[in-house]
């Protein structure tokens, strides 16, 4: 699994970013598919060097949250869409147990969930994460 394989070869590069990222607000973000890439709030923009911005682009992630659905850290490296609409995989870190059921395969879970989609409603929105090294989960999600 190329996720997984990829969380290995990064979570040390990582784990610092994610300290500083998970002592901000909910609102906390560092967009890197914006030039130049956004980071909000203003508080965590003073913290986030160029060194940090290289880390996060040399480990492929496009995107980097405080997630309060997820109760962690999101580091997306992956994801298709607009705001209303896509799909996201990556990585989650915490301290704590997450906000979402775990599964021990986040492919087979993420395959029966989306076959047992109620078309009545509408609904597409699927989180699901997967235990990964200490503090790592692995995640995909639809919306």
């Amino acid at each position: 699994m190329k996720l997984l394989e990829s969380l290995h070869k990064n979570a040390t590069l990582l784990e610092p970013i994610a300290h500083i990222i998970s002592n901000e607000d909910h609102r906390a973000i560092i967009d890197l598919r914006d030039k130049p890439p956004r980071i909000e709030p203003e508080t965590l923009a003073e913290k986030i060097s160029e060194s940090h911005l290289n880390l996060l682009k040399g480990a492929e992630v496009n995107f980097v949250a405080n997630d309060p659905s997820f109760g962690g850290v999101l580091f997306e490296k992956s994801g298709v869409g607009i705001g209303i609409s896509g799909s996201s995989t990556g990585y989650i870190y915490s301290h704590t147990t997450l906000n979402i059921e775990e599964s021990d395969d986040l492919y087979s879970a993420f395959k029966n969930q989306k076959e047992n989609l109620s078309l009545v409603d509408g609904s597409s929105d699927i989180k699901l994460v997967q235990p990964a090294i200490k503090n790592w989960w692995l995640y995909i999600e639809t919306f």
